[in-house]
């Protein structure tokens, strides 16, 4: 099975002089399955966020980090190859025999916004925040996807199978506008994308589903969690601070400069997972030392990581 982990770890004292800039993550899930509303839960969706009156799978995150004092202003998904619904086919008694098929659209949960929000993918463009163009101030920003029913969830069967039919999650990118100053929008590369000179779009866009374009189109089961054994694998953020006054790091005291998001995928519900934490400077010596810009062999400050 699949588990869904955050640790936020501190890095401290060592200058950071990045320019500004927005980086992306997305982390599908390796399986979908559909649970009550109320039931679904992730770090950044509590219980509840959905009534149980909705079956809900969650699907994935979104991370948006800014660095360097940049804002997050804006942001939108530019979406491909998407449709506003998704159908699916599965028992439902209380509608006539066999199989039916019924509607199932996407939505979103974000640190900006307290209730979640349909996505409408079919849409060129959508903003990721309820109410429009605004300045995001969390950061990171953090935008969890869902798929949900349209129809109550007691017309559902618990421990059934229910069958994509018809529509397409199909892909995205993310853009925000470049400044409060001028309107000139911008993309944010997702999980390393190259951005190409001249401002236009990455050469391929992020898939939603996690077996991306040309994969099967998954079953979702209504109830027990897919028995599934997939490879733990670790993804790291760092949200740089602004520069400091070196005279404000000076033992006793610390100057923060980074945050480390460690996002752990794949992990098994009450398993202990340990972090080694390894501090390496460019020359990979031993000890760690502060120097002018542009004079290498000038005095030397030494310093720590904490």
């Amino acid at each position: 099975m699949r588990r869904y982990a955050l640790a936020t770890l501190i890095l401290l004292t060592v200058v950071s002089a990045l320019f500004g800039a927005l980086s992306a993550t997305y982390t599908p899930v390796d399986v979908l399955f559909f649970k009550l509303g109320n039931e679904v839960s992730t770090p950044n969706t509590p219980a509840g966020t959905f009534g149980s009156n909705r079956l809900v799978a969650y699907m994935g995150t979104i991370v948006i980090t800014a660095t360097g004092g940049s804002p997050i202003l804006n942001p939108h998904l530019m979406n491909y190859n998407g449709a506003n619904h998704i159908w699916l086919s599965g028992p439902m008694p209380t509608w006539g025999q066999g199989d039916q098929v019924s509607q199932f659209n996407v939505w979103a949960k974000t640190t900006f916004n307290s209730t979640p929000f349909e996505l409408w993918l079919g849409n060129t463009e959508m903003f990721l925040n309820v109410g429009g163009p605004t300045e995001i101030t969390q950061n990171p920003f953090i935008i969890d996807l869902f798929l949900a029913s349209h129809q109550p969830s007691s017309l559902y069967v618990k421990d059934a199978i229910y069958r994509i039919t018809g529509g397409s999650f199909g892909s995205f990118n993310i853009r925000v506008l470049e400044s409060k100053n001028v309107w000139k929008e911008i993309y944010v590369p997702i999980n390393g994308q190259t951005l190409p000179p001249g401002g236009g779009p990455p050469a391929t866009s992020i898939p939603i589903p996690a077996g991306g374009p040309g994969a099967p189109l998954p079953e979702i089961p209504y109830g027990e969690i897919p028995e599934v054994s997939p490879e733990l694998t670790y993804g790291l953020t760092i949200i740089t601070e602004p520069p400091f006054l070196t005279s404000s790091a000076y033992t006793p005291n610390s100057a923060k400069v980074a945050t480390a998001q460690l996002f752990i995928n794949g992990g098994q519900q009450n398993t202990t997972y340990k972090v080694d934490i390894t501090f390496r400077n460019a020359a990979n010596s031993p000890s760690f030392n502060l120097r002018l810009d542009g004079d290498p062999d000038g005095y030397a400050i030494p310093y720590a990581l904490l």
